[in-house]
């Protein structure tokens, strides 16, 4: 079935469907297809700010048809890092302890989607 997402990132809103079956990477690719950023500098968020795995479905993040409506789409958080020097798109060092907070301040990632 048709789950309809609504993928933010600062003031970027992305809204795209995809099938409950599609996994994470599947997701990325769809959004490297529109931003030109490789799924291996993306970082998808659920709702509740987890960081979501690449090789698990939607379905498996609570995303169905049932939740995700065209009139009331999904809501995933997006953050983008820089390769090369693994920092976050703010610039703080991904290994820092505070990255998860700094992250929900400084880039957006909503510590809820309310």
């Amino acid at each position: 079935m048709d789950v309809f997402l609504m993928i933010r990132r600062k003031k970027l809103t992305i809204f795209t469907d995809a099938k409950d079956t599609t996994t994470v990477l599947e997701l990325k690719k769809m959004i490297e297809g529109i931003l030109k950023v490789t799924p291996q500098s993306q970082m998808l968020f659920n709702k509740d700010s987890q960081l979501m795995d690449d090789e698990k479905t939607l379905a498996e993040y609570g995303l169905t048809s049932a939740t995700a409506k065209a009139q009331s789409p999904a809501p995933i958080g997006l953050a983008l890092r820089w390769i090369n020097t693994k920092r976050l798109c703010c610039g703080l060092d991904e290994t820092d302890a505070s990255t998860n907070l700094a992250s929900q301040r400084f880039c957006n990632i909503p510590s809820s989607f309310d």
